[in-house]
């Protein structure tokens, strides 16, 4: 993520769902928050056999979810902005 002054900060997030349109991004309340409708330029995504992809994703919607265990996380559904063709054949 680029701050205010152009600073870098690496933010790691778990990917658990990818489809052509965008990510499904889920994380403990200890991570750093994501905020709705912001976009996020600069995200690699390393997709297994395949390779990393970087793009800009936008925040559509966050959601608060419970696991069986009891254990509470946050789950953020993004859309991929102006993806180039190349990366979506490198998600299909």
């Amino acid at each position: 993520v680029t701050q205010p002054g152009g600073q870098l900060k690496v933010l790691g997030f778990n990917a658990v769902d990818i489809s052509g349109g965008g990510v499904a991004l889920a994380f403990t309340a200890q991570s750093p928050s994501l905020a709705l409708e912001l976009d996020y330029p600069g995200c690699a995504i390393d997709l297994p056999d395949v390779g990393r992809i970087v793009v800009t994703l936008r925040v559509k919607a966050m959601l608060d979810i419970t696991l069986r265990s009891g254990a509470q996380l946050q789950r953020a559904g993004c859309q991929f902005i102006n993806p180039p063709g190349t990366m979506l054949n490198m998600i299909q």
